[in-house]
This record gives C-alpha cells, structure tokens and sequence, in this order.
C-alpha cells in the first residue's frame, strides 16, 4: 500500500517525497557549510511553489531530514583552513583551449610536479568529524524549521500568486518565479545524458573520446538540478558511476586526467571543481574516503603548479602543463573555481595563492571592457564571463574590472552562432547572477530563450559554432543544464 498525502492539489508518491527529501539533504549540507543563503533559499522555494501548503510541507520534509539524520555526510569543517579573503555565499588562443578542455593530458614525465601520498596532506584535505554530526544535524533541523515558520508567515498573503520581481539595483538576490519551459528542458537534458553514459561511468567529448572533463560536467549537471548521489532517484547510479570514473583516473601526482592532449589543467581544474562541490553528499564512506583524498591531491597539485617560477605577467595564473611557466585566463578561471569550491569543503588554500590569482585575473582586464585570453589581450563574452565569475567567488565583488565586464556583456547580448557559445553559456549565466538583478535580468534571459529554441528533440544540445561542436552533445548538454539550473541554487558555488 503506498502513501500518498494529498499536497498543493495533487497527490505524492513515494518517489515524489524521496525526491524532496534527497533535496532537504543537500540544503541541510550545504547550509551546514555555509549559512547565509539559508533564508533566500526558502524564499526561493516559495516562489517556485506558488502555494503556501507546499512551502510548508517542503519545509517540513527539510527539517524532518535535519533532525533525524545521522550519518556523517558533510566533508569537513572550516578547521585547518587558512585565513583568506571575506567568504562570498557561496578565442585567437580558445581553439586550442577547447582541444585542452575536452581533452586529456600527455604522460607528464619526471619533471611534473609529484604529490605526496595521503599521509602528507593533512593540510590539503578536508576534515572528517563523526562526532559532531548528529549535533549539527539536530540545530539545524531546527533552523530549518524556524525559517519555514518565518517564510510561511511571511509569505501567508501571496501563496497563490507570487506578484513578479522587482529588478533590484545591483546584488539583489530577488527570488523569480518558476520556469516551467525551462524546467521541462533540463528533465529532457537529464534524460539523454543518462542514456548516453558509457558503461565505465563516462561520457565522451565528441572527438576527443572519453574524458574527465566532460564526465565531471556531466556530473555537476546533475547535482545542479538537485539529484545527489546519496538518495534514491533516476540517476543516483549514473552520478556516482561517473565520480568513479573521475577517483580511477587520477594519477600518481594527482593529476585527474583520462586521455592524451597537451592541456590536461583544463581536465584537472574542472574535475576538482566536481569534486569539491559533491564531497560532502557523498553516502558510501568507502568513495567518500577516496574522494576526499582525491580532492586534497587534486588541489595540492593546482597551488604547485601556480607556484611555478613565471614572469610578472603571467604570476598568479596556471596554463595547460602543471609546469608551464606562461598562463591564460580560460585555464586559470578553471582552477580558481576548483579552489574557491574546495576551500569551501575544507581544504586548505592559502590566502597568498587567492591573492596572486586575484592579481592576475584583473590584468587581463580590458581597460575599453571585457577581458582578454592574457593581459593586453581582446576581449569576448566567455572570456569575459570567466574573469568576472572568477573574481567574484573570490571575493571581490563589483570591482571597476567585474563591473566593466558586466557592462561589456549587456552591449554584447549572446548569440546562438556566437563563438564558444557554450562556454558562454556556462560562465556568463553564473557571472551575471553574482552581479545582481541589474545585469542577470537583462542577460539571462536572453540566454535561456537561445537555450530553450535550440534544444534538440531528444533533450541534447549541440553547438552552430564548430569550436563547440568539437566537444560534442554531452559537453554541450551538460554545459547547458548547468546555466539553465543557476537560479535552483543546489550548488554551493552557485549561492551569492
């Protein structure tokens, strides 16, 4: 016999309340590692509703989960971690950076940097804490349902119909209503990656053949519309099939990589990237322990290699070899996410690393607006999109730089047949939503309406412009989904 309460009018299956559960558990993970969202998250989740009895029934399910979980799922707490910047809330040369990322790595040889074993990275990954997680389960649990009861209350006059937004000046986090057309695609985008998936837990890149890259998108795809690995659900095998791709390709100096190219810190950056967002929500302690001890090689060897002796220039920022000695910015927008991701789930990363990075990032500025592939270089839109992301989850929010950019990119709307669309896609949608509704509400959706008039029948994308298309469907589905999912707000890089 199967309970089904009646909710907002319609009826919920077992597997409708295992979906908002698995959700509850993600929301309680992150705002276990980072608080501050707490509220607009449920504001959102309002909005999204448009009925009060399932804002309170969703947040019921929420603090239910947070009382009576048990297990220890969060990566780590902010111990150990070393003193940096205020905590945010969470191409000529693009050819060959799209080769890069889709690609892999050459044998490295002696003169890669090495990493040592998991003894000596204490320092690197995250802490582990059994003790202190039913205790932090219960308090928030209890928060949780707290700010229900506030959002409840609050919202008790307009639970039918949420009036619309009002665009805010600039950093305003204004909730928006649901997109239904929007939310359909991204189901249908789910759906074809799953089918698509390799039997090793992979998805291929086009012509490059199977990589991690791509494989770590495909992922984060999928956590970005709330599915995670720990509960049950449509792709719980699909996501932690791929993580164990990514742990199995990782190499001795810690290098995740899967196939040969010359630029495999496009691969390492984005595959620490995943790493560090899906962590902590990980529920086999077997690949929970080999993913944190991945992720703490991982971004040891990412400070090594941008601790490599460069010139002025390009000090700061990383390239395609863990021992190059020049850098870009396309590379480098890549690792500083990774960092910023994984200092948040822990590991140490040191305050002067950050700084460098800051420093670099701002010299390829364009002082007409926009920024270029190196400094004094032209600039687009996913080039731009990528230095006003990386600086902002750096904490440097609205600088003269980030706020050129995001003038440069409202007089340069996006273009289906634009070059690198879909590198576009991924950082200028999370660019202009760090910006505030003053930017994000008129660029994105431009985007989304690009996004949702292309979409191939069978849920996938595939790009006009051949430097994406190279990538094939899965990278540039995968990359769609992960603009299209910004305003869900499940991963913690995507909180303000």
């Amino acid at each position: 016999m199967t309970w089904r309460p009646r909710l907002a009018g319609r009826r919920w299956s077992l597997r409708d309340c295992a979906q908002h559960v698995a959700r509850a558990k993600l929301w309680i993970y992150y705002c276990s590692m980072n608080p501050r969202p707490s509220y607009s998250m449920l504001k959102t989740i309002a909005n999204r509703s448009k009925r009060l009895n399932t804002v309170f029934w969703e947040v019921l399910i929420v603090g239910v989960a947070g009382v009576s979980s048990s297990r220890p799922r969060i990566a780590g707490l902010r111990t150990g971690v070393s003193k940096t910047r205020p905590q945010p809330p969470l191409h000529d040369h693009l050819q060959n950076d799209c080769d890069q990322m889709l690609g892999g790595a050459e044998d490295q040889g002696p003169s890669a940097p090495q990493v040592m074993g998991a003894a000596s990275l204490a320092s690197a990954a995250p802490v582990h804490w059994n003790h202190l997680r039913p205790a932090v389960s219960v308090v928030v649990g209890s928060a949780w349902l707290l700010l229900g009861a506030m959002v409840c209350i609050s919202d008790a006059t307009a639970a039918q119909d949420v009036p619309a937004p009002v665009a805010a000046a600039t950093g305003g986090t204004t909730p928006r209503p649901a997109s239904p057309a929007a939310d359909a695609a991204i189901r249908r985008a789910l759906d074809y990656l799953k089918t698509s998936q390799k039997p090793d837990g992979s998805w291929e890149s086009g012509g490059f053949g199977r990589a991690t890259s791509v494989t770590s998108l495909a992922v984060m795809a999928f956590l970005a519309a709330g599915h995670v690995p720990d509960a049950p659900g449509p792709y719980r095998e699909a996501i932690e099939d791929g993580i164990r791709y990514v742990l199995d390709h990782q190499r001795s100096n810690g290098l995740l990589v899967s196939n040969t190219s010359h630029g495999p810190m496009y691969c390492h950056g984005i595959s620490t990237l995943m790493l560090a967002e899906v962590v902590g929500m990980l529920d086999d302690p077997a690949l929970a322990d080999r993913a944190r001890d991945a992720l703490g090689r991982a971004v040891k060897l990412i400070l090594l290699a941008q601790n490599m002796a460069k010139n002025p220039e390009n000090r700061g920022g990383w390239r395609y070899q863990p021992t190059s000695r020049d850098s870009d910015l396309s590379v480098s927008g890549w690792q500083v996410m990774a960092l910023r991701a994984a200092k948040s789930a822990g590991c140490a990363v040191p305050s002067e690393n950050i700084d460098r990075a800051i420093d670099y990032l701002k010299r390829c500025s364009n002082p007409e607006g926009g920024f270029g592939y190196q400094p004094g270089g032209s600039p687009n839109n996913p080039r731009t999109g990528t230095g006003i992301l990386a600086l902002e989850i750096c904490g440097e929010h609205e600088t003269p730089e980030a706020v050129a950019g995001a003038e440069y990119l409202l007089k340069h709307p996006p273009r289906w047949a634009g070059s690198y669309f879909f590198y576009e896609v991924y950082y200028c949608s999370q660019a202009m939503f760090q910006m505030g509704d003053r930017y994000f509400l008129a660029y994105y959706p431009k985007l989304v309406a690009i996004l949702l008039e292309h979409q191939d029948r069978d849920g996938s994308w595939l790009s006009a412009d051949g430097n994406d298309r190279s990538g094939g469907r899965n990278y540039c589905t995968a990359m769609a989904v992960l603009a299209l999912a910004v305003e869900y707000r499940y991963l913690p890089i995507y909180q303000r």
